[in-house]
């Protein structure tokens, strides 16, 4: 199954971790950004080509697997990115660190996309300190990859 993660730039290493822990397996990580770092020159000025690498990442792909963290503003390519997977027809997994929530602190509003029937939540309070790889293979089990 090819996956493409998203979720803020500064999240690439853990992603790379979670990508290795994987090789071995039938799963394959589209996602070409992770290989950047943060301060790279396709992240810091070639953002049109890394846009187009994203769209073409995510259109390789049978699913897509969102990272957000509790407290910390969502990333906005991350949610973008999660509209174009669920208008290709992919289910998008957002790994939570708290439970079914885009809002910020202080918000009243919803995010609609989320009730889509593409979209679905993993909650996982242990996701940043323990590692994404607990997040994702709970993301997988969500898409029936994982017994």
């Amino acid at each position: 199954m090819n996956i493409y993660v998203a979720s803020k730039v500064s999240h690439a290493p853990q992603w790379r971790e979670v990508r290795d822990m994987v090789s071995d397996s039938d799963i394959t990580i589209t996602s070409r950004w992770i290989d950047y770092e943060e301060h790279s020159d396709i992240v810091m000025n070639r953002k049109d080509e890394l846009w187009q690498q994203c769209l073409e990442d995510i259109a390789a792909a049978d699913a897509m697997i969102i990272y957000m963290r509790s407290g910390i503003r969502p990333s906005e390519a991350a949610l973008v990115k999660s509209g174009y997977a669920i208008a290709l027809g992919k289910p998008v997994i957002c790994i939570n660190t708290r439970p079914q929530t885009f809002r910020d602190l202080d918000s009243k509003m919803d995010a609609e996309f989320t009730h889509h029937p593409l979209w679905m939540w993993v909650h996982c309070p242990t996701a940043y300190v323990a590692g994404f790889y607990e997040g994702f293979q709970k993301a997988l089990k969500a898409l029936n990859v994982l017994g």
